[in-house]
This record gives C-alpha cells, structure tokens and sequence, in this order.
C-alpha cells in the first residue's frame, strides 16, 4: 500500500457532524465533507442529546446528491451505536432518505453517533456533491433545525506511472548500423492509483519520423495490484537509411492526478552506414566529364584520356567490371573492354585507357558513356559522360589562286602608304573552321598590315590578308607572301608574288589650321564682357603640306572682307611663297568698346604648282582660294553663382544616437563683372532639420567669394530614419534676369553603435574542460551573455570553441561599462588580461582578480584572455600508535616514504625532509619522519584526468609493527587533496599487544580499507 493510499484511509476516518439533536433546545444539523475510494465510505456525526423519559426521540432528514450516478448500499453504525438506534437509509434517486430512533435499549446520555454512508465499488472517480436542506429535519420533538450546510464525497480512481523511461522522459536508442536488427526499448507502466481501480490507456508514435519507430504492447489495461504492462518501443534500423531520426510516442489514459493524460515521451535513434567498399575515380569524380577536348578534323592524331578506379571505401572486395555505352557511332573506345575491378582498400588504381577515334568521326560533338557496375555502397553503377568534339575538313582557296601575284602596288614618295590584299576563303566541308598564317620574304619596305593570322567559317565570310608599301623613298620592291592553313589536302605553302613602285614627290599642297572653310570664333564658348582684350584672340596657321622636294606655295594676299573691324587680323604680304613644311600665322583681334556679336571673311588666295616642271615646259599655276568665317561675341557685365555641391545632390549622414550633423553648402561667385550675386532665400520642409546660418535671407554673395548655408540635424532616436528637402533660389545673370531654383535632398539615419569581445582561455596543465564566461553590462543590448570556452590545446566536439565572441548592440557611446569573469574551476587560480582589440575605444580598460572590465565603451573590439593556474593540494599523512605498555622505551617515529605518479615534494614543518626528489621506476617518492605529533605533508600537482595516484610505506624499525594503513590507494584531483593514516603497534617480548581501543580501531580500519596486513617479529 503506497503513501497515497494510506493518506486517503486517513481522510475517510475524519468524522465531519452532520446533525445534530438537542432535547428541549434548538435542532441543528451540518453539512460536512468526507473522502473515500471506489467500495469505500464516508463518515458522519450526529450529536446527540438524551431527554430522559422521552423515549421516542428520532429525527429524519434528506441528503440530496447533484447525479445519481453512484453506486449506494446503504448506512451503518458503528458500535456501541448500532444496538442503541434504529436506522432506516433509502436511496431514492439521488437523494438518501435518512430515519433515526432511539431503542428503548438505548440508554445513552449526550453522545456522538456516528453514522456512515457506503459507495460500492464500481462507482467512477470523481466529486460527488450532496446538500442537507433543513427545512425537511422532522424530529419527534417539535425541535426547529435551522442550519445546513453543502459538502461532497470525493471518489478517487488509478494513478499512471512508468520506468525506462519515466514520464516525460527518452527512449534513448544511440547508434546503429543500417541494416542490423531493430534494437527494442520495453517500458513498463504501473498503476499507482486506489486499491480496485484499473488504468485503461495506449501509446502512439508522431512526431518527425513516425515511420522510423516501431510499436507494440498497446493498448494496455493495468490492475492497482498489477501486473503492470509492457510497451516495446523499436528503431526500424534494418529498413532506415543512415541519419538522424526523432519521435514523439503519446500515451494517453484515464488516470487522475500527475502526470496529466496524454503522457508524451521522446524517441531519438542515429543510423550509421555499415562498412562497405566504395568506388572512387581520378582525375574525374563519378558523375563528372571526361572531355577529350577538340574540335579535331579527321587528320588529326586520336586525342586518348585515362581514368584511375580505386576503393575509397571503408572495407575490402570492391569487384565489378567497366565498359562504354551510349557510344553512337562507335567514336569511343576502352582498351581491354570489358574491364575488371577487383580491389582491396590498399590495392593500386586500375587505369582505364580511352580513346576518341576522331579519323572515323563525322563533324560534331560527340557523347558517349563510361559505365562501372559494381558492388560499392555508392553504387550499384557509377558513369562518367564523354564528350569529344570533331570538325569538318576545311579547304583552302584564295583571290589570286595559289601561284598568282596580288595587284601591284603603286605610290608617290612621302604619301601615304599603298595596300594590296588577299582574300582567302573555306570551301571545305559544312561545319568546318580554317586556320592558317601567311608570311613575307623580300624586300623590307614590304610588310603585313595587321594580323598575319586567319580563321575562315565555311560559307562565312572571306579572311583578308592586308600587305602595304612604305613610300617614304622613291624606287621598285618585291617579296613573296607565302600562306599555310590546316587544310589537309594542302600540300605546301600557297605563295603570291608582290610588287611595290613609289614615284616622284606630289606638288605643293595648300594646307591651313584650322582647315579652310573652318569657323574662327574669337570668343569661344560664350561671350566676353564689354572691354576685355581679345588681342591675338585666334590664329591661323597657313603650310605648304607637301614632302619635302615638291614645289612651293604662292599666297596671293589673304584679307578681312570688313578690314574696318571690330575684326581685325595680322598682315599677309602678297606672293607670299611657302616651301615644303614652311608656314605662316594669321592672329585675329577683336574690338571690345561695344557690346555685340561680330562676323567677318577671311579669305586666302593661292597658286599651287607656280613653277614645276610638266613635260618639260616651265608653267602651269593651279589657283585656289580659302575661306574662313571668324566670329566674336560680346556682352554687357554679369554675374554668374556656382553652388557646391551641385544641386540635386543627396546629402546623407548615419549618427550615433544624441550625435547632431550639420550639412554645408556653399554659393560661389565665380564671375563678377560688374554685377553682384545675391542668395534670396533658403528653406527646409520638415521639423528635424534647422538652417543655422546664415542668420536670414536675402545674403549678398561676396563679390568673388563664397556664402555658406548650414543645415543641422539633432535628434537621439535610434533606428530612425529622417529626410528633408533644402530649397534655395539665388539671383545672378541679369542678363536675361530672373532667379535659380536649387534643392538638395536631406537624409540622416540614428543608429546604436556595436561592441565586440573576444575572450580566450588558457589552462596551464591544457585541461580541455569548458569553462562559462559571462559578460556583464550596464545597458546596450544584450545586458548579459553567457558562453562556454576552451584551451587552444583541447581537441573540441561540434560546438565547442576555443574562442569565444559576445557582441552588444545599440548602446550610447561613452555610457556602456562591461565586465568579463569565469565560474573559476575547483582546484584552480585564476587572471585576466584585458587589452584593446584592432581599433576599440573605450575610457578605461583594465583587469583584477574578479575579471576583464571596459569603462565608458565608446565602439569597436576588445580581448579578455583568461588563465587558470593549477592549485597545489596536499596529502596529510597520519601516525597512529597502539600501545598498552607505555612503560615500554620504543621509538615513536616512523620513516615512510610516498610514492606518486607525479612530481611530489614535503611542505609544512617535517622532523626529517630526505633530500630530493627521487624517482623510483615510474613514481616519484619523497621520504618523512612522521609522528603523532608531526604528520607529512606533502604538495602535489594533480593531473586533470583524474589519473594522479599515490601510496605510503614505512621502514618500521625494531620493536614496530606496522598493523594498519588507509594509504594504500591515494587518489587526488584539482582542488581535491587527501588524508590518510598509518597505524603501528609497539611490540613487548615479541608480542604485539593490543589494547581494547586498538582492536577497535583495527576493525575500523579494516573495515575503511578492505584488508589488514600483519607482519610479526621473531
């Protein structure tokens, strides 16, 4: 029977009153409460008052019910009560008519009776409600009841309990290997509920991968008194494929309490791959191309490639054989096809030879397949496509025919240089590319211009090969242009024969700067203003272009038509003559005293050929004449303003919150003739931006100068973004006059500045543990942050770090102050270090023993480095004496000796300290006198694996024996030391006494250590 159980019998026995009768005074009956279980009772009192001689006392009463849905058998007495009243209990649908009189065998004084109501078994659990109304009490002597009161009986059911797991918990299933059987976790569920009750319940599997999870055992009906049930939970590992699989098994019931129905429980099971060989492949991973390049034509040499199979599986027996398939007309080929494939984890690769048979091709690209079927667990097949490209045949044909020469090529000395060209063409096959390159052997005022290189599409257009002359001297070349193509009908070279003359120098040739018939505009641009100088505004250069050697040219005179001006232009003598590459300059001025847009003609009259020599008669003059239109514009004085930067330029800026910014503009007066500039007025749309100066509009622009319009932003809201519009006109060019409208849009965002803290540990014994770090600030977001980190010699799982970075955002800058300090490991010192990072800003920066602290954290990175020191712990060893004799001179000090896995050495006061620390094979030993008095203490630095031992012996000297030792297995760890004893007896006569305090003691001992060990003298 379980606490619960026992509790609720306690509950049931609570009397609560009922009634109650009182002769010759009021009547009062009360309602109560009362607890049974499904077959069980509920108890209540009536408080009786005897009136003697009045020996027809009764009462009778109702007990209403809110559901008749219970099981009722009536009431009893307890006795002495059942032999002093006569009861009568009826249920009537669901009210219990309750009688009582009093036996005329019923001599009783004032009592309490107490009177039971019985629930059958078999009644649902639940709270049965009930009222005594009052106004229905009938009592034999004409008493007035006046009270009730409401209560209920409350029926308690079963209660739902499991192991492995329990609810709420795991079915834990690790790790398997795919395709091993379906390993099986059995759950028992028990029914910790009320004595009779039965729990009725099953189990289900949802959750992520349902299919993954096997059930069975469901559903299940379990008897408080048991037996319990079984529900077996499977991983269907023989079917999943390798990965991670999750469930959730739900086990509804009808139980009552904690846990509430359904009951959930997690299922986990990994699925590794089993141990299988695997097919690998170099250069080309299964899957990928092995391209034999391309295009190739038919005369070329089969391009061949290689394929290296290999096991790169976890297991022995990688077997199959490879071949090509999809090989449409036969182009690939694999020596030895089929291949065979037998290899070990440690065999050589099998190369696959592989041939494009590109001879036997028609032009195009051309696919195949390499296939390996074979055992691997990456298989049963793994392919790789081919791909091998092959032209069409070209031929070549030229404009001259192989053999002509191309047309000749005929200049005059100093003029440009004479061209010729070939044109070479592609009539071989659709589909085909001709290459080729062409050369000169000759004389070397023959060359190729541009490329000497060609490639021709069948059909596409011709490829030209361009041979010019250089006539910088008169006289007759010739060379041989030879062309070779990849055609491979081309037997040899295709050669051209090539011919070059360069004649007599060309005649004196008028040549001008600007070219005739070009204007001249004194002013250009746009106009001056009145008055300036325009004195050798413009100029003309006049040259006789020919080469040297050729005849000069005669300028009959050049003039204005208008010579009265504004327009003016320097003299030109008449018959002026120029030689080859002789000139004369023309400087043109202009008048300025009025305003106005002048034009003018300037024209040259000229003689080419005054004086050669034409079959050999002297004569023969080519007259010409070159005009030219010259033009100057001038005005009245203006002004002309230049904003900075030019508007229509965004403005944008990014705070830090309580930042402000203010965006300048500047009005410059860049041209001030006579007439100053003036800014009307400037304005911004919005409440979020102000003009700070100037002070007020309209501002005169400084003649020459500047005028510079502020804008200024203040606002602290973080993450807003605000824009504005600043309009201003401005007045300048009277001429046409009118004002400038320009604007400039305005934006500002508000944002927190970030702060980065790089934290790293460093144990000095490398102890891979985890330490927590926490990062602690005043505000910024967030305020703290917790991680865990590592020494840089720890060999990490997925998720640990070596380094840990704890970022805070949106913060004030110069307000944020932040610490960094470790739950320091047991057995453990620590410190920090704090530093700067790369370009952190900060107020104060500094480190103590509590940990790493930034103050006034302006932006940017910081570093915190940890260290944790291994802490010394010592080993105490303890003398114990037994002696019943102490009459007895025997020494009281003993030698002992500690041995120790690690480096030992004595601390604290010693009597004796052996010099060294001597290693004995693979223990370190260090050798004490210890007494009662004076116990050893020795120093140790623990490993942190836990593997740091060490034990005690002793040279006991003659007369001792040593009896017993708890230093026999002494293990320690960081910050955890140790503490043992050694006990002796003193021996008389050669007999070891021991008193009663020592056997006790011995006893003790051996029951601490497992053992006793007993040595005695002769």
């Amino acid at each position: 029977m379980n606490i619960k159980k026992c509790l609720m019998i306690l509950v049931m026995a609570v009397s609560v009153h009922a009634g109650q009768l009182l002769a010759g005074t009021e009547n009062t009956i009360t309602g109560g409460s009362g607890s049974g279980q499904a077959g069980g009772t509920a108890s209540f009192n009536v408080a009786w008052v005897d009136n003697p001689g009045d020996l027809t006392e009764g009462l009778e009463f109702y007990v209403y019910f809110d559901t008749a849905s219970f099981s009722f058998s009536g009431c009893t007495f307890n006795p002495p009560w059942d032999s002093y009243f006569f009861k009568a209990c009826t249920l009537q649908g669901n009210r219990i008519q309750v009688g009582l009189a009093r036996l005329p065998t019923g001599n009783i004084e004032n009592s309490s009776v107490d009177m039971e109501f019985n629930i059958l078994g078999g009644t649902a659990p639940g709270s049965y409600p009930f009222t005594i109304p009052s106004d229905e009490v009938v009592t034999t002597n004409d008493l007035d009841p006046t009270t009730t009161t409401d209560a209920s009986i409350n029926v308690l059911g079963p209660s739902y309990d499991s192991v492995n797991p329990t609810p709420g918990g795991t079915f834990a299933f690790g790790s398997h290997t795919a395709g091993d059987p379906d390993p099986t976790i059995t759950m028992t569920i028990d029914n910790d509920g009320e004595t009779g009750t039965t729990l009725n319940g099953s189990c289900s599997v949802g959750g992520a991968n349902p299919t993954a999870f096997g059930i069975s055992g469901t559903p299940w009906s379990v008897p408080e008194a048991g037996p319990n049930a079984d529900v077996v939970v499977s991983c269907d590992s023989s079917a999943l494929t390798p990965g991670s699989y999750s469930a959730i098994i739900s086990c509804p019931h009808d139980g009552d309490g904690s846990p509430a129905s359904p009951v959930g429980y997690t299922a986990t099971c990994d699925i590794v791959a089993a141990p299988a060989p695997a097919l690998g492949s170099s250069p080309q991973s299964p899957g990928q191309t092995i391209d034999f390049g391309g295009p190739f034509v038919t005369s070329d040499p089969n391009p061949t490639a290689s394929l290296d199979i290999t096991n790169s599986g976890n297991l022995d027996g990688l077997t199959g054989s490879c071949s090509i398939s999809n090989n449409a007309g036969g182009v690939f080929s694999l020596a030895g096809d089929p291949v065979a494939i037998n290899l070990d984890q440690a065999d050589p690769a099998v190369t696959l030879d592989l041939t494009c048979d590109v001879d036997a091709a028609n032009p195009a690209t051309h696919m195949g397949t390499l296939t390996c079927t074979h055992n691997g667990s990456n298989g049963p097949t793994s392919s790789w496509p081919l791909t091998c490209a092959v032209d069409a045949t070209p031929a070549y044909d030229s404009t001259p025919a192989d053999g002509n020469p191309l047309p000749a090529m005929n200049g005059t000395q100093g003029n440009t240089d004479p061209t010729t060209s070939l044109s070479i063409s592609n009539v071989g096959e659709p589909g085909s590319t001709l290459n080729g390159t062409c050369g000169l052997s000759g004389d070397a005022e023959i060359s190729i211009s541009g490329s000497a290189a060609f490639s021709v599409a069948q059909g596409g257009p011709a490829g030209q090969i361009t041979v010019q002359c250089d006539a910088t001297a008169q006289g007759g070349y010739t060379s041989t242009l030879s062309c070779t193509s990849d055609d491979p009908n081309q037997e040899g070279p295709a050669t051209y024969g090539v011919t070059c003359a360069i004649g007599a120098p060309d005649p004196a040739i008028y040549s001008s700067i600007p070219s005739a018939g070009s204007p001249i505009n004194l002013t250009p641009g746009e106009a001056v203003v009145e008055g300036t100088d325009l004195t050798n505004a413009a100029s003309l250069t006049i040259s006789n272009a020919a080469a040297p050697g050729d005849d000069y040219l005669d300028l009959q005179g050049c003039a204005l038509d208008n010579g009265a001006g504004p327009i003016t232009a320097s003299p030109v003598t008449a018959n002026d003559d120029l030689d080859p590459g002789q000139n004369v300059v023309v400087q043109f001025s202009c008048d300025t005293t009025t305003d106005g847009n002048y034009t003018d003609t300037y024209r040259c009259p000229y003689l080419e050929n005054p004086s050669n020599i034409i079959n050999g008669a002297e004569g023969g003059t080519m007259p010409g004449e070159a005009t030219y239109l010259v033009s100057c514009d001038v005005r009245d004085p203006y002004s002309e303003v230049e904003e900075t930067p030019p508007s229509g330029t965004p403005q944008t800026a990014e705070l830090m919150p309580g930042e402000s910014t203010t965006f300048s503009f500047t009005f410059d007066e860049i041209v001030d003739e006579g007439l100053d500039a003036t800014l009307d007025d400037c304005s911004v749309t919005g409440p979020d931006f102000a003009i700070t100066a100037p002070g007020s509009f309209p501002q005169p622009i400084p003649s020459g100068g500047s005028l510079q319009v502020d804008v200024t932003f203040t606002d602290p809201g973080v993450g807003d973004t605000f824009t504005d519009t600043l309009n201003c006109t401005y007045t300048d060019n009277p001429e046409p006059e009118g004002g400038t409208l320009v604007s400039w849009p305005l934006e500002v965002t508000v944002v927190g500045r970030n702060a980065t803290f790089t934290v790293t540990k460093d144990f000095d014994d490398n102890n891979p543990m985890g330490v927590e770090v926490t990062l602690e600030c005043n505000t910024g977001l967030p305020l703290q942050q917790t991680g865990t980190v590592h020494d840089p010699d720890a060999t990490l799982s997925p998720g640990q770090f070596t380094e840990l970075e704890f970022v805070v955002v949106d913060f004030n800058p110069g307000d944020m102050d932040c610490d960094i300090s470790e739950t320091v490991p047991v057995g453990y010192d620590q410190s920090y270090f704090a530093d700067f990072g790369d370009d952190g800003v900060a107020n104060a920066v500094f480190d103590d023993a509590d940990g790493c602290h930034y103050e006034g954290i302006e932006s940017a990175d910081f570093v915190c480095e940890i260290t944790n020191e291994l802490d010394l712990v010592e080993i105490v060893v303890n003398k114990e004496w037994i002696d019943d004799n102490p009459g007895y001179d025997l020494p009281t000090i003993v030698d002992i000796t500690i041995h120790c896995n690690a480096p030992v050495f004595g601390i604290g006061l010693p009597i004796e300290v052996d010099s060294g620390n001597q290693t004995n094979g693979s223990y370190y030993t260090w050798s004490q006198f210890i007494d009662p008095t004076f116990p050893g203490v020795f120093g140790i630095y623990p490993d942190w694996d836990g593997s740091t031992e060490c034990f005690v012996t002793e040279e006991p000297e003659a007369g001792v024996e040593a009896d017993v030792s708890d230093c026999a297995d002494i293990s320690v760890a960081p910050g955890v030391g140790a503490e043992c004893t050694v006990v002796n007896t003193r021996l008389y006569a050669g007999i070891p006494t021991l008193s009663q305090y020592g056997l006790m003691l011995m006893a003790l001992l051996m029951l601490g250590v497992g053992a006793v060990a007993f040595r005695r003298y002769s």
